[in-house]
């Protein structure tokens, strides 16, 4: 019977029996497979008795082991209630996924509404990370993902789009975007900084003239 280190900690000893020479020993403290023998007497009754282990032809040291009353004051625990505690089998067995095995999002930016379709099949093949389709038929929004593929949204009760510009109507606009608009050298020109530096009056800093009488 091998003992537990709370045990140990206690001052627990093991004891063999040699049936050879039928005598009892202990294991010496830090010396491996090493015993000491111990003085025991078998009383009539059956018990055992003698004097305490080391007694005996050697002194044993027990330096660095732990007194009943130091474990005590540790405050380990020796008996806990786990009932309904999951086991590290019993969560492995789960094939729960880890934080490293959570795939990136695929709607990564602003999503931007495009327009409606009837269906879901309906939906445009040639999209932009975001773009943003209502199908009428299963009342969904549908948002196109950095993987290439179309993402339900949660269910739409109520969508109301009055307000919102389709991707016809704004292009139906002739707007032109910041890549379209042409380079002006703005050589000899002067900047509003470098006006203001100059302290230049305007109209609203001349006082008003006095008026002159006339003659008659």
């Amino acid at each position: 019977m091998s003992l537990s280190n709370v045990q140990r900690k206690l001052g627990y000893y093991p004891i063999v029996y040699n049936i050879k020479n039928q005598k009892f020993w202990i294991p010496r403290p830090g010396k491996g497979d090493s015993y000491v023998e111990i003085d025991i007497e078998v009383g009539d009754g059956g018990g055992i008795g003698g004097p305490p282990p080391g007694s005996g032809g050697e002194d044993i040291s027990l330096d660095g082991y732990a007194t009943e009353e130091w474990v005590e004051a540790k405050g380990y625990i020796t008996d806990a209630d786990i009932d309904g505690l999951a086991s590290e089998q019993w969560v492995l067995d789960q094939e729960y996924i880890t934080i490293a095995e959570v795939p990136p999002p695929v709607l990564d930016g602003a999503l931007v509404f495009k327009g409606t379709v009837a269906d879901a099949g309906s939906l445009p093949t040639q999209n932009k990370v975001g773009d943003l389709w209502f199908a009428e038929d299963d009342e969904h929004l549908y948002a196109w993902g950095e993987d290439g593929s179309w993402h339900k949204l949660n269910t739409v009760d109520d969508v109301n789009l009055e307000d919102y510009a389709t991707q016809e109507w704004v292009e139906g606009k002739n707007y032109i975007t910041i890549d379209q608009v042409p380079e002006v050298d703005l050589d000899g020109y002067a900047t509003e900084q470098w006006v203001e530096d100059k302290n230049y009056i305007t109209a609203e800093d001349i006082p008003d003239a006095p008026e002159v009488p006339l003659d008659e």
